[in-house]
């Protein structure tokens, strides 16, 4: 037995071969197979018994594996290492870009495969802690069946599976995360997907529920969200009254379908649910139907609507059937038209954003054709246009700009009156400080030329300012208020309200919408999860904005 101590100043790198040719002397030509290497305070080798141990500060290198621990016990014939750490220590494995600790881990490093207990990581913004974590290649798990065919669809051949028993997701950095999910058992495809088997839901240690189904969350860039409709909701509506709801994802690799319902106490219930398949990596499939109630033909019935979409190059394009769509369209400050529309079809084309680099902004195309019957009337449409946004930078002053161009053309014969009309709207604002309060004022121009045969893309020239104020109460809480002034009437035309509360993973928002003009209020509660900001649960809350806000697929962020 040899016993090898490094020196603080000149570590001592020790590399472990395995004895057999076939693994560690290559043929002639082939490339050569990496090294163990080890630096420790203590490594002793038993060349008789064909193991390794190292203790101290262990730190050892494999290609792109690194593991850190107390103590690591290697057998050089098997390749298996053992590491392990005493209370209160930890073992960590660099992997692939990614980071797990334990109290114990085993890895092969010939098959790739290895055991964590105690496990908790990282993968994408999710934070994992589980009783147990299991690794394999991807291959492996495929062939010995760990991963069904749908789950392994779209995963990298070349990367791993990992495997999580009693194990609990966040996006809470805290000990105590204020919400996560807790399943017997995960499977991590990384860059894909995580699939949590039936996952009680808890709100800090309140058990919301258990979901029944398998729970995906996707990762891949495409679909790039941690599904929060598992959340309640909350609302109000003048027409319905106070209205509470609940929806949920029955979900497969490729594919959901989101079930809703909702209980108002003037319209009683309302339902839906939302159908998404993809068929490839560019086209997906979707449908859905809701069983709502529409204030202007005061009409409930069921809404269906189906499709597909491609998306390529930065490119999307959207054909789209819709039946007794229950349509409201702000067409003024507090003038907005509700209505019932059939697309029969609609196709829409939405170019990726380019960056102009000379105004600091970023621009896109726009592109329509559709046939539309409403009340009886029915015509086509065909339309064209770009759209522009940019902002500045600063701390005293920050400019923003937006403005968007369409030109439709009407089938005269089909629908009568005019045949074109041309949209166009502009808006420039500003963020700045006062003091502790931080200011947005938003000028908005609207200019129509010609118009619509119709009523729900008949557009109205509108001149209107907004200013919002932001104070910050401390401890996470701020609130804020929005005023919108029609300048052609000379009028305050409503008031918006926020209270937010902001924690380290996620924010609530209640929102409350006053409508000077006609009455039409209404309030939601809004969920955030801050890692997937583009997809809060906002069921019974409306979109409201400046007319300014930064677009939610601009590279870089969502909006304001």
């Amino acid at each position: 037995m040899r016993e090898v101590r490094s020196v603080s100043s000149f570590p001592v790198l020790l590399f472990v071969l395995f004895f057999l040719q076939a693994f560690l002397l290559p043929a002639f030509g082939e490339e050569p197979a990496p090294q163990v290497v080890v630096d420790a305070d203590r490594v002793t080798y038993d060349e008789a018994g064909y193991t390794a141990l190292a203790e101290g500060n262990v730190r050892l290198r494999y290609g792109e594996f690194r593991l850190q621990a107390p103590h690591v016990e290697m057998d050089t014939r098997t390749q298996m290492l053992r590491a392990s750490a005493a209370p209160g220590e930890l073992v960590t494995l660099n992997w692939r870009g990614r980071r797990l600790s334990g109290e114990r881990a085993e890895f092969n490093l010939v098959t790739q495969e290895g055991v964590v207990r105690n496990a908790s990581g990282q993968v994408d913004a999710l934070l994992f802690k589980g009783k147990e974590l299991e690794v394999l290649p991807f291959e492996t798990a495929v062939r010995t069946n760990r991963i069904s065919a749908r789950q392994a669809r779209g995963g990298d051949r070349d990367g791993d599976v990992a495997f999580w028993e009693g194990a609990t997701i966040t996006t809470c950095t805290e000990e105590r995360p204020h919400y996560r999910l807790e399943a017997t058992n995960l499977v991590v495809v990384p860059g894909k997907r995580v699939v949590a088997k039936s996952p009680k839901v808890y709100i800090g240690e309140f058990l919301l529920f258990r979901y029944p189904f398998d729970y995906v969350v996707r990762l891949d860039t495409k679909q790039r969200a941690l599904q929060t409709s598992f959340f309640p909701s909350l609302s109000y509506e003048r027409d319905r009254g106070v209205g509470v709801g609940f929806s949920g994802p029955v979900t497969w690799p490729g594919g959901s379908l989101t079930l809703g319902l909702m209980y108002w106490k003037d319209s009683e219930f309302e339902g839906w649910g939302k159908f998404e398949q993809e068929l490839s990596d560019t086209v997906r499939l979707f449908g859905e139907t809701e069983y709502s109630y529409e204030k202007e033909s005061d009409e409930k019935t069921w809404r269906p609507s189906w499709g597909f979409r491609v998306l390529s190059g930065g490119w999307s394009g959207t054909m789209s059937w819709k039946q007794r769509e229950a349509v409201e369209i702000e067409k003024q400050l507090g003038k907005t038209y509700r209505g019932t529309l059939e697309r029969d079809p609609e196709f829409t084309l939405v170019g990726p954003w380019w960056s102009d680099g000379a105004s600091g902004g970023w621009w896109r195309l726009h592109g329509t054709w559709g046939t539309y019957e409403e009340e009886g009337l029915r015509a086509e449409r065909r339309g064209a246009g770009v759209e522009l946004y940019g902002e500045g930078s600063g701390t005293n002053l920050v400019p923003f700009w937006k403005a968007k161009y369409m030109h439709y053309l009407y089938d005269r014969e089909s629908a009568g009156g005019d045949d074109t009309q041309t949209v166009t709207e502009a808006a420039l604002g500003f963020e700045w400080p006062l003091s502790s309060l931080q200011m947005r004022t938003t000028y908005f121009r609207r200019w129509v030329s010609g118009g619509s045969p119709m009523q729900w893309d008949a557009e109205e020239e509108a001149e209107e300012l907004y200013q919002k104020i932001t104070i910050p109460l401390g401890n996470g809480w701020k609130f804020a208020a929005r005023g919108g002034y029609d300048l052609n009437a000379s009028e305050l035309q409503e008031i918006a309200y926020w209270v937010t509360y902001t924690l380290d993973c996620m924010e609530w928002e209640l929102l409350v919408r006053d409508d000077l003009r006609n009455g039409d209020d209404w309030a939601g509660l809004r969920i955030t999860i801050l890692a997937f900001p583009d997809t809060p649960l906002g069921v019974g809350q409306k979109e409201i904005d400046d007319r300014g806000s930064r677009p939610k697929d601009l590279p870089g962020g969502s909006g304001n």
